[in-house]
């Protein structure tokens, strides 16, 4: 009986990965037309490269399995699988009692679903307010807010853009968010109370990956831009260009 052993699999599994590239690309352009648009081509390609890399690493190696874990991070961020604000998500990707990945990936899939119903409800209306109270939202006003004890105001601001979702997490795991976001931040120079306010407030509404989330090539981008000149340029690049997006997307929503 012939026999291949995990090194061979991995490695068979690995050169299969790009001839699934444009068909998964294809899928995702039918079900999420508007965020594929924003995306482009390249950053959409990267974006699936990611996926397939990652899926992989959890047994997902079939292209509607690697669909479905695709579709997870187009509606919670490319890196939802170590995200502190998505607990559940972990758990379910390392359990070794599925019966096959596929039921796998799909219990992952409705775990998502469940997610999203609790946080912006079955239709997109709460979302869209979400976004609009995100617009409404200067660096200059998150700073304020978050004065004179930053991580209480940071928790009262989460409540305020988006209650639904901060209610679910609790203070506790926001607390944790908080602390994990700050430091992220500083690898970026950014320690001040405004910068930090708009890097947790990306976070929170895009995913804790978002600085190197191939949906988000801006971020990535500008929090990595050395001719910037210092924490102020940085946090305002970073501001503009995710409103340049979020306006992008709401004219996706409306159209």
């Amino acid at each position: 009986m012939l026999t291949i052993r995990k090194e061979q699999m991995d490695v068979l599994s690995a050169s299969m990965r790009p001839s699934l590239v444009d068909p998964l690309a294809a899928h995702l352009r039918r079900f999420f037309p508007g965020q594929c648009e924003i995306l482009g081509d390249a950053s959409l390609r990267k974006t699936v490269a990611l996926g397939l890399e990652n899926a992989a690493g959890y047994g997902l190696l079939s292209e509607r399995e690697v669909f479905l874990y695709l579709s997870v991070m187009f509606m919670l961020g490319s890196f939802f699988d170590a995200d502190l604000q998505l607990p559940w998500a972990g758990p379910i990707l390392h359990r070794s009692n599925f019966p096959d990945p596929y039921t796998k990936v799909q219990t992952l899939y409705e775990a998502a679903m469940n997610d999203l119903d609790r946080t912006i409800g079955e239709n997109e209306e709460e979302h869209l307010k979400v976004l609009l109270r995100v617009r409404k939202l200067t660096p200059d006003r998150a700073a304020e807010q978050v004065r004179p004890d930053f991580t209480p105001g940071m928790i009262g601001l989460f409540r305020e853009i988006h209650s639904k979702k901060a209610e679910r997490l609790g203070d506790d795991l926001l607390e944790k968010l908080i602390a994990a976001g700050s430091e992220s931040a500083l690898r970026y120079g950014i320690a001040g109370e405004r910068g930090r306010a708009v890097y947790l407030l990306h976070m929170l509404i895009i995913g804790s990956g978002f600085d190197r989330d191939p949906q988000f090539p801006w971020a990535e981008a500008i929090l990595n831009d050395a001719a910037l000149s210092g924490e102020e340029e940085r946090t305002d690049r970073l501001y503009q260009a995710a409103m340049d997006h979020l306006s992008r997307s709401l004219e996706m929503a409306e159209g």
